[in-house]
């Protein structure tokens, strides 16, 4: 029997195999898709967890050196004599009581603001080594404060003259400040070996006591008991100054009992009435 053949044509092959491929690569050319993920209901009785919020960084405020500096109102002044060791402190005067010193020497870029309300800044500190008993404040800058107006009787490089004092009750007006006091020299007792006891007379009667330096009487011209004199000085109290170790030491009952007195700090004594009686050179660096 003959053998039987069979033609079969592959074009149709072809073609099908192509339009799987084409299918193929439509099914894939759009690329993934993003699909919410699915959220299990919460189960009855429980609520769903709150989604976590963001992550955040928290940015802390900068500190900067002026922030850790104050300001400080008060009133400025100098001392008009250099004491012991040269010390001639520059001080601010506050409010209630109590003053800071603002350095050891005369700030003689702020002569103009002596007796002047001002508004210090800077900071406080504790001095290292040898140091005065006094709360120590370090000056950044300085101002004065609203209403005042700066002085026009100083010169460059010097201080100004402290006021005149010749009654009592112009004398209990200058607590904690300079004086210039013309009154008479009534008695002048030694001291030990370098210091006088001396009484002065002031115009309205009233006596004053103090004591000074056995040098400065040895410069003066005369023997100046029962001269009109002039004595460079400062009116202090012998209340304890708020915030000093000396209150800090004491009773608050003791303190707020009292009695104090006014007293005169004399620094140095001239012949007459001399307006600038011990100020000389007294404003050098």
């Amino acid at each position: 029997m003959p053998a039987l053949s069979f033609k079969v044509s592959s074009a149709p092959c072809r073609t099908w195999a192509l339009a799987l491929v084409a299918c193929a690569c439509a099914c894939t050319s759009a690329g993934p898709r993003d699909v919410e993920p699915a959220v299990e209901p919460a189960a009855a009785g429980h609520e769903a967890p709150a989604p976590a919020a963001p992550e955040t960084t928290r940015q802390e405020p900068a500190v900067t050196e002026d922030d850790e500096l104050q300001e400080v109102e008060g009133v400025f002044d100098i001392e008009r004599f250099a004491g012991y060791k040269r010390f001639q402190g520059s001080w601010l005067h506050l409010d209630g009581g109590g003053k800071l010193v603002l350095s050891y020497r005369p700030m003689l870029d702020y002569t103009a603001f002596v007796e002047r309300r001002v508004i210090v800044r800077g900071e406080h500190y504790s001095p290292e080594g040898q140091a005065i008993s006094a709360r120590h404040f370090r000056v950044t800058s300085m101002r004065l404060a609203a209403g005042e107006t700066a002085r026009d009787d100083v010169e460059d490089g010097q201080l100004p003259l402290p006021p005149v004092v010749r009654t009592h009750d112009e004398f209990k007006a200058r607590e904690g400040r300079w004086i210039q006091l013309y009154a008479t020299l009534v008695s002048a007792r030694p001291d030990g070996n370098f210091w006088r006891d001396i009484t002065l007379r002031l115009d309205d009667g009233a006596t004053l006591d103090s004591k000074i330096q056995k040098f400065y009487f040895e410069r003066l011209e005369k023997d100046p008991v029962g001269e009109r004199v002039t004595i460079l000085g400062n009116v202090f109290s012998t209340r304890p100054e708020p915030g000093s170790f000396n209150a800090l030491a004491m009773d608050p009952a003791d303190i707020a009992k009292g009695p104090f007195e006014l007293k005169l700090g004399a620094n140095t004594i001239c012949l007459g009435e001399q307006a600038d009686c011990g100020m000389r050179d007294q404003a050098k660096k």
